[in-house]
This record gives structure tokens, C-alpha cells and sequence, in this order.
């Protein structure tokens, strides 16, 4: 149960010890039902999954480039990249390697709700130099915020750490006492009543850097879950899902 909750994360340990117990796995072809039973190198341990449903998701991925060494893609903006919480099959990875009949390898990530352009290639190697090489360029986004976003470049250069005053894990705050630098240019493009839609250039490759900027500044991305004006609508939307989501619930 212990290997199984750590490398599959998409269940909990007690979730884990559920399915050992209703002997959906196997270790070497020989039903497990005590999930104390200790591993060795070189078993095979199965588990049959079919009645895990997984959420739904937005899966009209528009390939827009394509050779023999990577694929470009249209990731749209409900659709996992891997597997991640209760998303395994689901996910932009899995659907491409059933579209291609082969493995492909992320050359970088977008979160899941977030659309754009991905990159993967067709070997590890390949996303290795790939994605080495795409650290050194630049990066942008396009955000809608509310607010009248001030007409001057915004250059928000403050550190980003965990927010202990929320209950979700992996929520970032910005501010002063942060571990982790990060540095993100803002230019606004136009307003529209309370509404901005500005350019994003994060200097660094933090975690949720953009959306915990935004909101430090008083300028949340429209319709965010996590970082938004009605942020709580995120928990609500968590507490029922199953340990191991992207953001996942500290109860």
C-alpha cells in the first residue's frame, strides 16, 4: 500500500488498502489481499482500475505540428498533461500516445485549466535537449484580470512560498519571507469596464508564479478557481475529489 499511494498517487493510501482488500490487485499473477505484503525487484504488480472514473475533459487537441522527432499541439483548457490526482487516462499524454500508437515525452508543462501551445517529443533524449534549450527563451501569456490594470509595465519581483493560511497544498502566496524567487513582467494590452486583458512574462518558471503575482497585486485572473475573487468555490470543488488532486485538500 505504501509503494502503490507513493507512485500512484491518483489514490490514497486508504483508497490503496481498499482495492488490495477487494483483490483488484496482483503481484505476479497471484491476487494480493494484505497490503502489508512486502515488494522485490523484479515482480509484476497489476491492478485493475476499470471502475475508477475519471473526470471528464476537454479532449479537442488540435495537432499543429508534426515530424519524426515532436509533435506540437492546441492543449485545450481542460485537459490534464499527465497523470496527476484522479486523472490517469485522461490526460494529454495518454491521448496522444493512443492517437500515435507510441510514447511521447512533455518538452514542458501548462497547467491544467490553462490552454496553449505544448511540445512533445517522441523519445526522452530528445525532450531532455528540447526542453533544456526551451528554458533559454522566453516565455508569454495572455490573462484576463479584473481591475483597470495600470497603463505603465508592471515588474513584480517577489518570492513566492507556500500559503499556510490555506487549505489547499499547493496554493503559492507572494510575499517578502517567500523561498522561492520569482520575477514576472506585466503590460497591459486594454480595459474593458473592470476587466484588463494584459501580456505576462514570467522571468522565472515557479509554480502558479503568474496567478499568485496577479493576486498580490490586486488583479486575479478572471473565473480562477485557486487565486480568484471567489476562491473558495476551489475548496468546495476539492473536499469531495480524492486525495492526490493537482491541489489537493489539507484536512
Amino acid at each position: 500500500d505504501e509503494y502503490c499511494a507513493s507512485r500512484f498517487s491518483y489514490l490514497s493510501a486508504d483508497q490503496w488498502r481498499a482495492e488490495i482488500a477487494d483483490g483488484k490487485v496482483t503481484l505476479d499473477g497471484v491476487v494480493v489481499t494484505d497490503p502489508a505484503t512486502i515488494l522485490y525487484g523484479g515482480g509484476t504488480l497489476a491492478w485493475d482500475g476499470s471502475a475508477i472514473v475519471e473526470p471528464e475533459i476537454d479532449d479537442r487537441i488540435a495537432v499543429i505540428y508534426e515530424d519524426d522527432w515532436l509533435i506540437a499541439v492546441n492543449k485545450t483548457g481542460n485537459l490534464p498533461v499527465h497523470p496527476s490526482g484522479r486523472y490517469f487516462n485522461n490526460t494529454l499524454v495518454a491521448l496522444l500516445e493512443r492517437r500515435f500508437g507510441c510514447k511521447v515525452y512533455p518538452v514542458h508543462r501548462l497547467d491544467r485549466e490553462t490552454s496553449g501551445v505544448m511540445i512533445l517529443a517522441f523519445d526522452g533524449k530528445r525532450a531532455g535537449l528540447l526542453s533544456e534549450a526551451l528554458s533559454k527563451g522566453s516565455k508569454e501569456y495572455l490573462a484576463l484580470v479584473h481591475g483597470i490594470f495600470p497603463e505603465d509595465e508592471l515588474v513584480i519581483d517577489l518570492p513566492l512560498g507556500r500559503d499556510t493560511e490555506s487549505a489547499v497544498a499547493k496554493k503559492r502566496k507572494a510575499w517578502p519571507g517567500g523561498n522561492e524567487q520569482a520575477l514576472t513582467r506585466f503590460r497591459k494590452i486594454l480595459s474593458a469596464g473592470e476587466i484588463s486583458l494584459v501580456r505576462c512574462f514570467p522571468q522565472t518558471g515557479r509554480l502558479h508564479q503568474i496567478r499568485a503575482h496577479l493576486r498580490h497585486v490586486g488583479h486575479p485572473v478572471v473565473c480562477d478557481k485557486l487565486y480568484g475573487v471567489r476562491a473558495e468555490l476551489r475548496l468546495s470543488d476539492l473536499r469531495d475529489s480524492a486525495p492526490g488532486e493537482e491541489d489537493a485538500v489539507l484536512l
